[in-house]
């Protein structure tokens, strides 16, 4: 934990999100005329590589996607947003190794998967993926993952047809 002065954030930021990390957002609540000791904060936006906006920010020659990864019985699911263009896209695969290449092509800084999952981390196979994993212990634990969860599931057969695979 660390603080920063709030006219120099934007460049610690940068730093702290380009190296992998998330960072908590805070802002001053109470009146520190009024408050006795530390004046009372609270977490207004917390910022990871995969849900980065600003433009300030974000490298424009590569789209910052969040990914989700799925495992199904007999084949992958892969659902992506580009939080800054509102882009959302899904696919089904068949193979691992399918799975491996496209998240490999996506690259995106960080993805979620479902931590119950028995199989190796999605990725770790793979050297030419650098994404962050980040387990979460149900869908419902991250709203974002979850959204993205039900959108795959509600809108697959409908995505195929709009947005083709290649």
């Amino acid at each position: 934990m660390a603080g920063v002065p709030y006219h120099s954030a934007e460049g610690y930021l940068a730093r702290l999100v380009a190296g992998g990390e998330s960072v908590a957002i805070c802002e001053q609540i109470g009146d520190p005329a009024t408050s006795k000791g530390p004046v009372d904060r609270q977490v207004v936006r917390i910022v990871t590589p995969g849900t980065l906006h600003d433009e300030a920010l974000l490298d424009a020659r590569r789209d910052n996607v969040l990914v989700s990864v799925s495992p199904g019985k007999d084949s992958w699911g892969l659902a992506w947003l580009e939080l800054s263009s509102g882009r959302f896209n899904v696919l089904e695969v068949e193979s691992e190794a399918e799975m491996l290449a496209e998240l490999t092509r996506l690259s995106p800084p960080s993805y979620w998967y479902p931590k119950a999952w028995r199989y190796p981390t999605p990725g770790r196979k793979s050297a030419a993926c650098a994404a962050r994993a980040s387990g979460c212990l149900t869908w419902r634990a991250l709203p974002a993952a979850s959204a993205i969860s039900l959108k795959y599931r509600t809108y697959a057969a409908l995505a195929a047809r709009i947005s083709p695979r290649r």
